[in-house]
């Protein structure tokens, strides 16, 4: 805790109606009350803070238990020393404050406001957060949800398909990608068995050239759609056949969210340096992730939306801890235990992950890693994890060293 700090503050916020509970650096009560969720409100609880500390805003420190909103961007824009915990963090506080179990919202603040004042490094320190970062956080964040979004659409598809055209899933088996263009213009000319037997070698040798797909064949398609169809009820074709229609429709409209949020990320990739303040440093922080194999615009995205204040201005430890590559160990008397660390921020915790998955295929250092580790009997997560550990621990060498990554002192180190 900075120095400075001599008030604290804790609030408690709700969707109708914020709890504030203000004490002095003694632990003295100063005051209370409450203010609706709108934006006089939030003023109000602004110039509340204020007038009854007599302070100026850094001298304040705010304790919630959420880093972003609407109460939090005021907080941070007129300059009150911000922190957030975690709510699990603030649900043990608050049982060792009452004994009881009594749960309310005023009591709720009180307690931010008391661990603040006696534990302050369990609370993140809030900073104001550049438009850049901001964007790319929401970006990122939105283009997870319509790649979930985009895989749902495609499991239902499949089951669809399994109904009563199986041997269209078995060209496509994904629908992603260049297979997912061919499955879209084969099913649209041909979405029955009895019509995809009518289908010539001429147009499924267009196709797989406007798809440009070599790993199949015209005739190899052909033989595919001609196998002997199923035997279903009258009526289940018709239905699948609908259902599906209905799902492509939903899924090309994905597909091009999905790339119009590339192509936003791309934009703000470009701008990402001067947000950090690295503007015409030559080995910036974004450079030197991206020169590791296997990380590319989406996993940057991922990183450095959710995580830029650790990455550039953070530790190691800091960093593998909020996004879940460090375990929890627990050690009782002759007993010690790993585990897998479950208060993460999930959208960097799944940016990690892909990066390390990605690693794995395009870096021979992370390929012998992967072996060893799974000589070791890991499972496939846990070597994702700890893969991702070692992958956070050499950017912040590189960082430290102001280098570029070097893939042979990888494979150096895995063999000695």
């Amino acid at each position: 805790m900075s120095h400075h700090v001599s008030w604290f503050a804790g609030i408690d916020l709700g969707d109708h109606k914020h709890r504030v509970h203000l004490t002095d650096a003694a632990g003295t009560f100063v005051g209370a009350a409450a203010f609706p969720h709108r934006g006089r409100g939030i003023a109000q609880l602004l110039g509340w803070l204020l007038d009854k500390a007599g302070a100026d805003p850094g001298s304040i420190g705010v304790a919630l238990e959420v880093p972003h909103g609407a109460v939090v961007d005021g907080l941070l824009e007129q300059g009150f020393a911000t922190f957030a915990i975690n709510p699990k963090q603030a649900d043990r506080g608050r049982e060792l404050l009452v004994l009881s179990g009594a749960k309310d919202d005023p009591r709720d603040a009180e307690g931010l406001a008391v661990m603040l004042r006696v534990v302050p490094r369990v609370f993140r320190h809030l900073q104001p957060k550049h438009p850049v970062l901001v964007l790319l956080r929401d970006r990122s964040r939105l283009r997870a949800d319509l790649v979930k979004r985009r895989t749902q659409l495609s499991q239902k598809i499949r089951a669809q398909l399994l109904r009563y055209f199986p041997a269209m899933w078995e060209l496509a088996g994904s629908l992603s990608g260049l297979w997912g263009s061919l499955f879209l213009t084969l099913w649209e000319r041909a979405p029955t068995p009895e019509r995809a037997r009518r289908l010539h070698r001429g147009t499924v040798a267009k196709v797989l050239g406007r798809c440009k797909i070599r790993k199949r064949t015209a005739e190899e398609v052909v033989g595919v759609l001609r196998q002997p169809a199923l035997v279903v009820a009258p009526g289940v074709t018709q239905g699948a056949v609908e259902t599906i229609g209905m799902l492509v429709a939903q899924l090309r409209l994905v597909h091009e969210q999905v790339k119009a949020m590339d192509r936003g990320i791309a934009e703000l990739l470009e701008e990402l340096p001067a947000a950090l303040g690295e503007a015409g440093d030559g080995a910036d922080s974004l450079t030197r992730l991206l020169s590791m194999k296997g990380a590319g615009p989406v996993v940057a995205a991922g990183l450095f939306g959710e995580a830029s204040d650790l990455l550039v201005g953070g530790t190691f430890g800091q960093t593998r801890a909020y996004l879940g590559a460090a375990p929890v160990t627990r050690e009782s008397g002759g007993t010690k235990r790993r585990y897998k660390r479950r208060a993460v921020n999930r959208y960097g915790q799944n940016a990690l992950y892909h990066f390390s998955a990605a690693a794995i295929a395009a870096d021979p250092g992370f390929q012998r890693q992967k072996e060893v580790l799974k000589a070791r009997g890991h499972n496939h997560a846990r070597i994702l994890r700890t893969l991702g550990d070692r992958i956070l621990r050499i950017f912040f060498a590189m960082q430290r060293d102001r280098t570029l990554y070097d893939p042979e002192r990888t494979l150096r180190k895995v063999a000695a």
